[in-house]
């Protein structure tokens, strides 16, 4: 929006305002070129009635100052928009809009209409944000149109609201109760993951997060690029969660496609695994690499969250690739939690058997895409089959090799993924 919301301003005549100007130009010209006083006077008449309409359209004056809270919130809950400042309309009828994102639910709209020559001074409503996601809420617009409706200006009165909305986590009292030690929860116990400690684990390459303590200066000096030490971790182990965002990810129901379902179950893990005094890292695949260094806390958490919530399905490499360029940044033989759908079938099988190599425990989460295919054309295709078959080659390619499979269901809640995966 520009600094001055007076500039933003998009006029428009309607097809009524066009039939009377081209009227009024015709008599005016037929009536010079014939010489006839009333054919003058009426067209001319006809044009100053034009440009009354128009003055009347362009008269609305006034200005809005824009309230949001919050401007965090979680899945599902509700923001409250307001508008305060004042507005004239002496002679048009005006409506106030403000614009919203298609997966904000708004009772009653966000439309008001004033009569001409109202006075408004407030208005508002309340926005139910029903998906994670970074959001534009606004400008609030004015759309002014003059009696006869033969002529709308529309311009912009306030600037936008900026919404982050980020996953809803399983709440904490619905977490579940675990019957067994859990597989991917060791807690508070010796681990030889990459860590604050201060036994001597190996040399890696230098990230912007890294304190200059750590720094090798004579590795930096023999390799010219910086390069610091790894220390085994004493009491903490570090888990990555990878998630799969290409742009097929996001492909079905906007609410239940395997990106969501992913990002769902990837907050409720992030929150108990830091319950259980874990550090938390994220890898996120998409046009690029995104990595979170693993660490824990309740500011790692809502950071964890932040980059969940901005997530889009974007990019289309080859997953196999994906994941050994991911494996660059993991720590030795941390456990890795991997949610894909697994679209490629035995594609995939290079890069995951790759993890496996590297001595990482591995547990896959994957959202089933036939299945999400059939739900949407309820048609079993040939590509349905051979989707079915390659997935279960590939899940005994998994179990052989070491790593748990957890095949997700659209019937299944996040509650349930949950005691599968951690019990």
């Amino acid at each position: 929006m520009p600094d001055n919301p007076e500039q933003d301003v998009r006029r428009r005549v309607t097809g009524k305002g066009y039939l009377i100007l081209l009227l009024s130009l015709t008599m005016i010209l037929a009536g010079l070129s014939i010489s006839s006083p009333f054919f003058s006077i009426t067209g001319f008449t006809a044009l100053l009635y034009a440009v009354s309409s128009y003055l009347r359209s362009a008269s609305v004056k006034g200005e809005f100052e824009r309230h949001a809270d919050p401007t965090e919130l979680f899945e599902g809950g509700r923001v409250r928009v307001s508008f305060e400042g004042r507005l004239k309309a002496p002679g048009a009828n005006v409506v106030l809009q403000d614009e919203v994102p298609p997966t904000a639910y708004v009772k009653g709209g966000t439309r008001w209409r004033l009569p001409a020559g109202g006075v408004v001074r407030r208005v508002g409503y309340r926005a139910k944000m029903k998906l994670r996601g970074m959001y534009r809420l606004g400008p609030l617009k004015v759309v002014s149109e003059d009696p006869g409706g033969h002529f709308t200006i529309e311009r912009s009165l306030s600037g936008e609201s900026r919404i982050t909305v980020l996953p809803r986590p399983v709440p904490a009292g619905v977490l579940p109760r675990l019957r067994a030690p859990p597989r991917l929860l060791p807690g508070f116990s010796h681990s030889r993951s990459v860590g604050q400690g201060k036994e001597f684990h190996s040399i890696r390459e230098y990230y912007p997060e890294d304190p200059f303590k750590i720094i090798n200066w004579p590795a930096t000096a023999r390799r010219r690029k910086l390069m610091v030490n790894q220390y085994e971790a004493e009491s903490l182990t570090d888990v990555v969660i990878i998630l799969d965002a290409r742009e097929w990810t996001g492909r079905g129901d906007l609410y239940r496609n395997p990106l969501e379902d992913s990002i769902k179950v990837a907050a409720s893990l992030i929150r108990l695994l830091l319950a259980a005094r874990n550090r938390v890292g994220l890898v996120v695949i998409g046009e690029g690499i995104k990595y979170i260094r693993p660490a824990a806390g309740e500011k790692h958490f809502r950071s964890l969250l932040h980059e969940l919530a901005a997530v889009s399905p974007r990019g289309g490499g080859p997953l196999k690739e994906s994941l050994k360029v991911a494996a660059q940044h993991l720590s030795p033989s941390s456990p890795l939690v991997l949610l894909t759908p697994l679209t490629e079938g035995m594609d995939a099988w290079e890069g995951l058997e790759f993890l496996l190599s590297l001595g990482h425990p591995l547990t896959v989460i994957s959202p089933d895409p036939a299945e999400r295919e059939y739900y949407v054309t309820e048609v079993k295709t040939p590509r349905y089959v051979l989707t079915k078959i390659e997935r279960k080659a590939l899940t005994s390619l998994l179990v052989k090799g070491g790593a748990r499979f957890y095949d997700m269901k659209l019937s299944h809640t996040v509650r349930e993924v949950l005691e599968e995966v951690m019990g």
